[in-house]
């Protein structure tokens, strides 16, 4: 995202962070653990909070607020998921089936 579209790093590291949450919860009993930590809301609600959080900030969560179409963003997901980064995701798999544009 910041190569091709000039988005700012911070932000390009930030704005799927709902949609990948959503992809890891229900993988690990214990990951689910430490995340449901961090959040003062029932683990299953946390990407609509963390969503709720940046867009509150003014990072829009939607990859077509930074120029990438549908197509594009399903493409960008499914490189990084076989990428080196992507294969140590805990949510891969269910990532790989379903590589929705939005958070």
């Amino acid at each position: 995202m910041t190569m091709h579209h000039g988005l700012p790093h911070g932000i390009a590291c930030s704005f799927t962070l709902g949609m990948v949450l959503q992809r890891a919860i229900g993988k690990s009993a214990e990951r689910d653990a430490v995340l449901a930590r961090v959040f003062d809301v029932p683990l299953a609600q946390a990407p609509a909070v963390l969503h709720d959080f940046l867009e509150g900030l003014g990072v829009s969560t939607r990859f077509e607020s930074y120029g990438v179409t549908e197509a594009e963003s399903a493409r960008m997901i499914t490189n990084a998921l076989g990428g080196v980064r992507g294969k140590n995701f805990i949510g891969v798999a269910s990532a790989a089936t379903s590589t929705g544009a939005t958070a």
